[in-house]
């Protein structure tokens, strides 16, 4: 039955002053045995053994700090308490999961028929967890804590590890040795230990390791207790479980892992937050079963006051199930304080949960949802004294310092986190982050998050934003100095904004439940094939709103997206990015609400807008409004709409046309129903023609993708909102940039990931790449640092050699060699070789061929001076030289 469903069931009769300063003790005993006593209303009392069982023993050594019980005595068998003693409970029933007998129904306190012969006694166990230590070597996957399942093996208790499953530290009786394997009772064993004692934290016997071939003494092997009361909840799961166990009598148990777990489509691919370490998830692949359920038991630690619980969770899968936190305070009992359900995306996320003492205990609890795609993983757990503060999901940045014009504005959580904190992105569209760097303990804004690649930054380690109070700091030139004005302020509910990346967030955006079917988030490409984006926009790694087209949609139908109610002061411009790229797109409408009076349509667009974003641009009057957006499905599946960056600016919209002169550098302009185009002149690329470099060179590779060593010219399509660049010796090969993997590709099929060599690195054109390149060496990528990328030069540059005349071209130069001379910049001096040596076989290609002038995959094409129209050239798609009539075909002899 599940945790939560239990918990619902708690009664407690404990009504009347004082219930809250329940203690229990044992007395005339020992440390861990005697008989009950219950201090209530500052008054001892003893508890009757009636219908006291196995349960309620549990509930009175756990509420001492001891794993459970073993034993329970009727009967006072420690002696009866003192006559003066009241006998406070009578007929308790606890279920076994309480944290104190005041949360056990009863017949109520001082009520009962008994005496003090009927006094109950206990003994408590003293270790349900040991650790096994001392091997860093052979059998190291066995080093960890390991818990009593209830099960016995050779009459003693058997223990399951915390960190997996399938492994257990078991009594095997026929050898008279305790043995950690994955077979209760049977001597197939990583680890022995030649030890007859009743519990494992008793063993003393020295181990002997199987290193593989052969069993070794290893007496540095202990097994020691692991006790569950603990001085902190925090844990990181880097290197141990810092005494969080499994419950054993759930279906399975939470596994510790690094890196990626097993299954693809789901789990996290590293920690939370430095990546290299740590954490606990649930394995949800066969043989799990939908609704299947772990939990993970932290130490019960003591506090004083309220308190926070901070944690980490991942929940990346199609078929996600649940993940909840319960907390027993010591003073209300088990609750459910935290719950999430679903795939959340492929991120890690911080939340926190307000508690209070005088003991805290946490249970994390994973339930398998309906497939593989379902891991669900925790990590990064802390409690700290005090309230949790309220996050505040926008803030704002703001002052007068002219260098940092374009940083002020409002920033939103995106639902990421770095070095443990919250990433919160530029609602502008400017491409800037504020995030934390923790090797530099400052919170930076900038273009790269977790980087000291700073605009401006502010020293702190201020868990969120709004509670930053030091000054911010940005560099003038010429040194770092003070923003003396520049603040940071949460952007509370009554300051509403239109401002909103959709990255992880809504924003206060709430769907019209009347429309027909609503507007989904997504990141990468859409689900249909031919239509929708890629990306996000601007960096195409972030998350978008779209309408799914596909079926059960049908032609007409509407989803519409509503604004909050924002206070718009003065004259002002709606800003957003829009795709409507598919054969069977609808239309996208965009409606002004206001506080009093209709919704009037204040923008609108229908049909293929191509495979790109588009800039989109309202002017809005001081008023209160709210704003809608409204995407009507077209004519096919192929009609995926989508929305992005939102926000808002002062002043009027920018013309959005040629009257405005946009396009740079000779270009010519021509009006668009959307908007403008440039037509580039002769040298000229980007959206308004300003950059001049249209040919790359990429160089440096000796051994790997050699063909590929070659200049790329760009072709005027675009890829992830960047240049395409087309080879100039390879037809059909192509530098792109696929922004759902963030790299730049050089392969054949723009847009898709068929690349021969990759670069991380998120620049606008190809000649300002600066990451490291990767070759495939035909079975993997392999680190390539010496290729290099730059601009191909020109005559300017006077790379043509030993007399040869260089022509300026709109792809770079050419070198007209003088006589003698061969090569790209006319470096080679010698232009005729000699092929010899068949008797039998092409005897006439037995001759001397010399330099044409022509070229061939990049190389120099030989012509034959004995057979005429007969070539030896290369053929960059087969990776060979070719003798043959026909230049750049197969038609080799």
């Amino acid at each position: 039955m599940l945790l939560f469903v239990i918990f619902s069931l708690a009664v407690a009769f404990v009504t009347g002053q004082g219930v809250n300063d329940v203690q229990v003790r044992l007395a005339d005993g020992g440390p861990n045995y005697g008989r009950v006593e219950v201090q209530y209303g500052g008054v001892w009392g003893t508890v009757c053994d009636d219908n006291f069982g196995k349960e309620d023993a549990d509930v009175v050594c756990r509420d001492l700090g001891f794993p459970e019980a073993t034993e329970f005595y009727h009967d006072a068998l420690y002696g009866p308490g003192d006559p003066s003693m009241p006998i406070w409970l009578d007929e308790v029933a606890c279920k076994g999961y309480e944290s104190s007998l005041k949360f056990c129904p009863h017949d109520g306190w001082g009520v009962g028929n008994c005496d003090h012969a009927e006094d109950v006694s206990v003994r408590c166990l003293e270790c349900a967890t040991v650790r096994i230590s001392g091997s860093t070597t052979h059998q190291a996957n066995y080093m960890g804590t390991y818990t009593m399942t209830g099960q016995t093996s050779g009459a003693r208790p058997v223990y399951a590890i915390n960190a997996g499953f399938h492994t257990y530290l078991h009594y095997v009786e026929g050898a008279s040795q305790w043995c950690v394997g994955p077979t209760l009772g049977q001597l197939l064993c990583g680890i022995t230990f030649d030890d007859t004692h009743y519990y494992a934290d008793e063993i003393t016997g020295t181990a002997e390791v199987f290193d593989g071939a052969q069993w070794v003494v290893s007496p540095q092997v202990q097994v020691a207790c692991e006790g569950v009361t603990g001085t902190t909840i925090d844990c990181t799961f880097d290197d141990d479980l810092c005494g969080y166990i499994a419950d054993h009598k759930t279906n399975f148990t939470w596994t510790q892992n690094r890196g990626p777990t097993p299954s693809s489509g789901t789990g996290p691919g590293w920690d939370y937050p430095t990546g290299q370490g740590g954490y606990m998830y649930i394995e949800t692949s066969s043989p799990r079963q939908p609704g299947e359920v772990a939990r993970l038991i932290s130490p019960r630690v003591g506090v004083a006051g309220p308190a926070c619980l901070r944690f980490a969770y991942h929940m990346f899968g199609t078929s996600v199930g649940q993940l909840s936190v319960y907390v027993d305070n010591r003073k209300d009992g088990w609750s459910l304080a935290w719950n999430k359900t679903g795939d959340m995306g492929s991120v890690w996320r911080e939340d926190r949960v307000d508690m209070e003492g005088p003991g805290i205990q946490v249970v994390f609890e994973g339930i398998s949802g309906n497939g593989d795609s379902g891991d669900i993983a925790i990590d990064h757990i802390q409690l700290t004294s005090g309230p949790c503060p309220t996050a505040c999901q926008t803030v704002r940045i703001s002052g007068t310092t002219p260098l940092l014009a374009d940083v002020m504005g409002t920033y939103t959580m995106t639902g990421q986190t770095f070095n443990a904190r919250p990433v919160y992105a530029s609602n502008a569209g400017n491409g800037l982050f504020l995030h934390f760097v923790a090797t530099q303990e400052i919170w930076c804004v900038g273009p790269t998050v977790g980087t000291g690649n700073c605009v401006t930054y502010t020293p702190g380690l201020n868990q969120y934003a709004e509670e930053i109070t030091e000054a911010f700091l940005y560099h003038n030139g010429v040194t770092w100095q003070e923003a003396a004005d520049v603040r940071i302020t949460c952007e509370s509910a009554k300051n509403a904004t239109f401002d909103c990346t959709f990255d992880g967030d809504l924003c206060g955006y709430t769907t019209d439940r009347t429309a027909t079917f609503t507007w989904t988030m997504n990141s990468g490409p859409t689900m249909s094939p031919d239509t929708g984006p890629t990306g996000d926009f601007p960096t195409g790694a972030g998350e978008y709103l779209y309408i799914e087209a596909s079926s059960p949609q049908q032609a007409g139908d509407t989803a519409r997206l509503v604004s909050p109610q924002v206070n718009v002061q003065s004259q002002s411009c709606l800003h957003f990015a829009y795709h409507m790229y598919g054969d069977g797109i609808g239309q996208l409408n965009v409606y002004f609400k206001p506080d009093t009076g209709v919704s009037m349509k204040m923008w609108s667009l229908s049909g293929n807008q191509l495979n790109e974003w588009h800039d989109g641009a309202i002017d809005i009057a001081p008023q209160r409004l709210q704003v809608v957006f409204e995407g009507v499905v077209g004519n096919s599946f192929s009609g995926d709409i989508a929305i992005d960056n939102i926000y808002l600016t002062d002043g009027p919209c920018p013309a959005n046309d040629c009257s405005s002169d946009p396009c740079n550098n000779g270009a010519t302009c021509t009006d668009q129903a959307t908007g403008y185009s440039c037509q580039c002149a002769l040298g000229w690329i980007g959206t308004t023609c300003d950059k001049d470099c249209v040919t790359v060179e990429i160089t440096g590779s000796l051994a790997l993708q050699i063909d590929r060593m070659t200049t790329y010219t760009a072709t005027g399509q675009m890829s992830g909102g960047r240049p395409v660049y087309g080879s100039n010796t390879i037809a059909g090969d192509f530098l792109h940039y696929l922004p759902v993997d963030g790299v730049w590709c050089i392969g054949p099929v723009i847009g898709l990931y068929s690349c021969r060599g990759v670069v991380t690195d998120s620049h606008m054109f190809a000649d300002e790449i600066t990451g490291t390149f990767m070759l495939f060496d035909g079975t993997a990528m392999v680190a390539s640092p010496e290729v290099n990328i730059q601009c191909a030069a020109n005559c300017a540059a006077d790379p043509c050699n030993n007399g040869a005349t260089c022509m300026d071209q709109a792809t770079g130069y050419t070198c007209q060699c003088a006589p003698g001379w061969i090569g790209a910049t006319c470096d080679k001096d010698c232009v005729t070789v000699e092929i010899s040596g068949s008797q039998t076989l092409q005897v006439d290609s037995m001759t001397t061929y010399t330099a044409t002038g022509q070229l061939s995959g990049g190389r120099p094409v030989y012509g034959s001076t004995t057979v005429p129209g007969e070539f030896l050239h290369y053929l960059a798609v087969d990776g060979v030289w070719c003798i043959g009539p026909v230049i750049g075909l197969y038609s080799c002899r």
